[in-house]
């Protein structure tokens, strides 16, 4: 009787570990399942991204082009298109077509000519340019005399980017009211610098530039430069013509000359 009980409860104890198990084994199935599903949404939602990923890449790519298949007006917000609305703004300003450039040696002017003469190009402007060369006039100061009559031609100049030494009055007569006078100036001691560079006034000197400004014998010879400068402008020989003095070119006079 004691053997059957003890068979009974080891057979009870048995099928309670059985049940245990199979609770286990399922428990740990429904997590498998839902760690497969996990992983395979997770795979398939990267692959899917980076698949899109790589459409707007390849787009942006081939079609995104100023004025062209554009993107840029998708990403401009209402701020943005404020800014760029004409009516936000507190001044205006509108296209010069009179102009002229008083052209500066040493100073970027041909550049800056070149931008005004392009301008100039495109909108059927007319420039006032010299017989020959590229100066009007220099050293005197610019006269309409040295230039030919546009009204004659039933034209009237827009336009005057070339070298001539300034002369305001003169200059505006034959020019609309509304022209715009123009020029660079430049920091004299980086304009000589640039100068003795480009004349080779090493030659004129004896000396490199950094050992003369060291040696500080520039001031001995300026005097000797003046008047160099001077003659080179009374006798007009464009190989020493070292006009690039800025109160010269902006009209003021040569002390000692007639110019």
């Amino acid at each position: 009787m004691n053997k059957a009980k003890k068979q009974i409860r080891s057979w009870t104890a048995l099928r309670k570990k059985q049940a245990a198990l199979r609770r286990a084994y399922a428990t740990t199935e429904q997590a498998n399942d839902a760690l497969w599903k996990t992983s395979s949404n997770q795979k398939s939602f990267n692959f899917i991204s980076f698949v899109v990923c790589m459409a707007f890449v390849v787009y942006f790519v081939q079609y995104e082009q100023p004025g062209v298949n554009s993107l840029s007006g998708v990403f401009n917000n209402e701020e943005e298109d404020e800014i760029v609305t004409p009516e936000t703004f507190t001044n205006s300003c509108r296209p010069r077509k009179n102009i002229v450039f008083l052209k500066t040696h040493k100073c970027a002017s041909s550049s800056i000519q070149n931008i005004f003469t392009r301008y100039g190009y495109r909108h059927g402007l007319t420039f006032v340019l010299p017989a020959k060369g590229s100066y009007i006039g220099h050293p005197e100061p610019f006269n309409w005399s040295m230039v030919p009559d546009a009204r004659k031609f039933g034209l009237r100049y827009n336009i005057l980017t070339h070298h001539c030494r300034f002369n305001y009055e003169e200059m505006k007569r034959n020019f609309p009211n509304d022209v715009v006078f123009v020029t660079i100036v430049r920091q004299p001691v980086e304009l000589y610098e640039s100068l003795f560079s480009f004349y080779s006034l090493h030659r004129f000197y004896k000396e490199r530039f950094d050992t003369l400004v060291q040696k500080g014998k520039h001031f001995g010879m300026c005097p000797d430069l003046a008047r160099s400068t001077v003659e080179s402008l009374l006798t007009g020989t464009s190989e020493t013509k070292l006009i690039p003095n800025e109160r010269f070119q902006l009209g003021f006079r040569v002390t000692g000359t007639k110019l």
